[in-house]
C-alpha cells in the first residue's frame, strides 16, 4: 500500500509503503504501522516466509521498493497437529503486539499490555493429522516476560503450551523457537529443537526520525 499523504523532508514525492498492508498512517508527527490480530488461511492469505513488519520509501526515479524490517519474527514448528485444528494462537504475558504502533528510529516497540496481546493464524480445518506445520508470528521490538501457544479447532479442541521467552525481540531478528509436539492427552509438549537467535540478512535497517511535521526515512547504507 502506498500512502501519498506522508510528508518526507528529504525525499519527494513523499510516498512510503508498509507491510503488512493495512491501517497504517501518517498524522501530525507520527508514522504508525498496524499489526493485525489475525491472519487468514495459511495456504492462501498468510505468507509462511514473511518477516514483517516492514517499511519502505518510494524514491523519485526508482522502479522498485526496498523494504526494511522494523520489527522481529518468532517461528514455531508444530508436529502432529490433530484433525479438526484450524487455528494457531500466540499470546504474550505482558505486551501489546497488535494494533497501531509508532515508528521511531527504525523500530516499533511493544507497549504494556492492554487487551491486544494475542495473534491468531487461521488455516483450513485439517481432515487428517498434519505431520508438521510452521507458523511465523510478526512482533514489535521489546522484552517479553513469557508466552502461550494454543492449537484450536471448532469442536472444543484446545491444546496449549506455556513457555518462557528465551530472548528479547530485536529489530530484523528471527527467533527459531523449540519444536512443539501435539499430544491430545497432554496438550502441546516441548520438542527437542534448540532455541537459536538469527539476525535477518536484509542489509541495513532504516533510520526513521520524527521532526516537526516531516518524517525523514533514510534507506541508504
Amino acid at each position: 500500500n502506498i500512502d501519498p499523504k506522508a510528508g518526507v523532508s528529504s525525499i519527494k514525492p513523499a510516498n512510503y509503503a508498509v507491510y503488512p498492508a493495512g491501517n497504517h498512517s501518517y498524522s501530525e508527527e507520527v508514522v504508525k504501522i498496524h499489526l493485525p490480530s489475525g491472519y487468514g488461511n495459511a495456504e492462501e492469505d498468510y505468507v509462511p516466509d514473511t518477516h514483517a513488519p516492514m517499511l519502505a520509501v518510494v524514491k523519485p526515479g526508482n522502479t522498485h521498493l526496498e523494504f526494511k524490517h522494523v520489527g522481529g519474527v518468532m517461528r514455531f514448528k508444530v508436529q502432529n497437529v490433530p484433525t479438526g485444528a484450524n487455528q494457531f494462537v500466540f499470546t504474550v504475558a505482558d505486551k501489546d503486539i497488535t494494533g497501531d504502533f509508532m515508528v521511531e528510529k527504525g523500530i516499533i516497540s511493544a507497549g504494556d499490555k492492554t487487551s491486544k496481546n494475542a495473534v491468531t493464524i487461521r488455516f483450513k480445518t485439517l481432515t487428517k493429522v498434519a505431520e508438521s506445520m510452521t507458523f511465523y508470528v510478526p512482533l514489535p521490538v521489546g522484552n517479553y516476560a513469557g508466552y502461550a501457544v494454543s492449537i484450536k479447532g471448532d469442536n472444543d479442541l484446545n491444546l496449549s503450551f506455556d513457555g518462557r521467552l528465551q530472548n528479547s525481540i530485536a529489530r530484523r531478528s528471527l527467533l527459531l523457537m523449540p519444536t512443539l509436539v501435539c499430544d491430545e492427552e497432554k496438550g502441546l509438549t516441548k520438542g527437542v529443537q534448540q532455541v537459536k537467535f538469527e539476525e535477518m540478512q536484509d542489509g541495513t535497517a532504516p533510520v526513521v526520525s520524527i521532526a516537526g511535521n516531516d518524517v525523514e526515512i533514510d534507506t541508504e547504507g
